[in-house]
């Protein structure tokens, strides 16, 4: 599932992406469970977080301020063993608007969202 496509924000970067360091940053942890969440709301599915495998951070300025993080996570649904690979797509607002987290893409990886 593809919620919303993101090239819009690739126009207005401050600076490139850089790599996540730690992985297990609670606002990096945030964004991924955030994503699954929503992700189960809009189709229904019982998927859960396992754990962030790799992510960049993209600082965005301008109309769209904010940081967006592309991560690959492991998420599993409740019937199955094995979990599978999901790039994700979610954009943090929090401290520029006092929105929330929004997901941009959720995709089974290895389909890219930058295709």
């Amino acid at each position: 599932m593809e919620v919303k496509r993101f090239e819009k924000y690739t126009r207005l970067l401050s600076r490139p992406l850089s790599w996540i360091d730690n992985l297990y940053d609670p606002t990096v942890v945030s964004a991924a469970q955030f994503a699954v969440a929503e992700y189960n709301k809009k189709t229904k599915t019982p998927l859960y977080f396992i754990n962030v495998i790799k992510g960049k951070r993209l600082v965005v300025r301008g109309q769209y301020k904010g940081d967006l993080y592309h991560l690959i996570i492991s998420a599993s649904d409740y019937t199955k063993t094995h979990p599978k690979r999901y790039e994700i797509a979610v954009m943090d607002q929090r401290l520029v608007k006092n929105s929330s987290w929004k997901l941009e893409s959720f995709k089974q990886f290895p389909h890219s969202i930058f295709n």
